[in-house]
């Protein structure tokens, strides 16, 4: 049996340019969410500037074994994220 040769792949049109106002727009507006400038980010919600010194967390178990802690926005409660662990029993 044969195979069959695989059909080559179309490639992505290129995006295009964008000015240089628009870069930097785009960069800040990047490093205020990720927390780049001022240490800080804002909550995707009502935009609320948080930092690790004033967002908000609750800590559950949810098993023996298992905890979660959820972080939140003091301003307006909304959810920014969970992790999860497990600890040694």
């Amino acid at each position: 049996m044969a195979r069959k040769k695989p059909k080559p792949r179309k490639s992505r049109t290129p995006a295009p340019p964008r000015s240089t106002a628009a870069r930097r727009f785009a960069e800040k507006v990047r490093d205020r969410i990720h927390g780049s400038e001022r240490g800080g980010f804002v909550c995707p919600f009502c935009r609320h500037e948080l930092s690790w010194e004033n967002i908000k967390t609750s800590e559950i178990e949810v098993t023996i074994y298992v905890r979660e802690k959820i972080y939140y926005c003091p301003a307006c409660r909304g959810f920014l994220g969970v992790s999860s662990w497990h600890t040694e029993g």
